[in-house]
């Protein structure tokens, strides 16, 4: 392994590690299921509630795999 993926691998773990830190996994479902998925504006506004970007929220979905597939049309609107 070189240095440039070294760096990556770093970088992913940390983002790991963010994603679950600020943005635990029980909160957040227990979140999205009070949220109008509906609204335009709910992505915006759980990012806010975390204090996350959009990225990391993101990147959060994806972390939560099937248990987060019927929200994904929160981040897709």
């Amino acid at each position: 392994m070189d240095n440039q993926d070294e760096d990556r691998q770093q970088e992913s773990e940390a983002n790991s590690f963010a994603a679950f830190l600020l943005i635990p996994e029980e909160i957040l479902l227990e979140r999205l299921k009070t949220l109008d998925l509906s609204d335009n504006k709910a992505y915006d506004r759980l990012c806010s509630d975390f204090g996350v970007s959009y990225g990391l929220m993101a990147y959060r979905f994806m972390l939560l795999g099937q248990k987060g597939e019927k929200y994904i049309s929160v981040i897709t609107k």
